[in-house]
């Protein structure tokens, strides 16, 4: 007997690409809320400011998945993630502080403002996305293995 095809997509590792491309629909999306809103507000200087903090933020999240999800079932696993948080915060915070000084009106329009609520979204997406990739509450080869280890220690 063949399994149904449901079971068998169900079975599929997920996949990096598409949790990319979901993070850049919903920082798309967020986007496009944002800067209609920061444009009724601020004028055009208002939706550069959301502009740049969603395609910054959107940027340092997608390299930060990149980074934990191509080390997922590694033993560095871990190292992905803790690398990722560097990657996700160091380009916004360059960013804000380089309008700061290049272009004041886009700083003075909200720029660090919304550079925290974009980067808030996309910490809660990447990190859902992560879990997701990560497949929580799968034995991964790695938990595995240091399951056997602490159990062959223990005896």
């Amino acid at each position: 007997m063949s399994e149904s095809p449901a079971r068998q997509v169900s079975e599929r590792p997920p996949s990096l690409t598409l949790a990319c491309l979901l993070l850049a629909i919903a920082a798309a999306v967020a986007g496009a809320a944002v800067g209609f809103v920061a444009y009724q507000r601020q004028g055009f200087a208002g939706l550069q400011a959301a502009v740049v903090a969603d395609v910054v933020c959107w940027l340092s999240a997608t390299a930060a998945l990149l980074l934990a999800g191509s080390l997922r079932n590694t033993p560095h696993a871990v190292s992905g993630i803790l690398g990722g948080t560097l990657v996700r915060l160091i380009p916004p915070l360059a960013v804000a502080g380089l309008y700061r000084v290049a272009a004041p009106a886009v700083s003075q329009a909200g720029l660090f403002g919304y550079m925290v609520l974009f980067f808030l979204l996309m910490l809660v997406v990447e990190t859902l996305l992560l879990v997701w990739l990560l497949g929580f509450g799968r034995r991964s080869v790695v938990s595995q293995h240091v399951a056997t280890t602490s159990l062959h220690k223990a005896s």
